[in-house]
C-alpha cells in the first residue's frame, strides 16, 4: 500500500485524503464480505444462545400461547419475525456488497 500512498501524494493528496479516497474503500471492499459473514452469525447464534438461557421472546408467546390455546400459530409467528430479521439484514449485507463492488471483479456468491 505504500506505493499507492506515494502515488497519491504525487497527485496532490494528502495523507488522510489518500488514505480516505483510495486506502480504506479498498480495505472495506475486502473485509465487508468476511464480516457480513460474521453480522448474519452473530445474529443467529446470540438469538438461539439467547432462547437457550432466557425466555424474553419465547416467555412472551407461551404466556401469549397459554392465553388463547393457540401454540402452534404464535410459535410461527415468532418464527417468522426471527426469519424477517436475519433475511432482513442478508439482504442489506448483499446490497452494500453490491454496491461497493468493482465492475468486472465480482464474487460469485455461493
Amino acid at each position: 500500500k505504500k506505493g499507492q500512498l506515494l502515488a497519491a501524494h504525487s497527485l496532490g493528496f494528502s495523507k488522510l485524503q489518500a488514505i480516505y479516497s483510495i486506502i480504506l474503500p479498498q480495505a472495506i471492499r475486502l473485509a465487508l464480505h468476511g464480516s457480513g459473514n460474521e453480522f448474519i452469525y452473530l445474529i443467529k447464534y446470540s438469538f438461539l444462545a439467547y432462547m437457550v438461557t432466557c425466555i424474553e421472546l419465547t416467555g412472551e408467546d407461551k404466556i401469549l400461547a397459554s392465553s388463547y390455546f393457540k401454540y402452534t400459530e404464535i410459535f410461527f409467528i415468532v418464527g417468522a419475525v426471527y426469519l424477517m430479521i436475519v433475511s432482513f439484514a442478508t439482504w442489506g449485507l448483499n446490497a452494500l456488497e453490491d454496491y461497493m463492488a468493482i465492475p468486472g471483479f465480482e464474487r460469485t456468491r455461493t
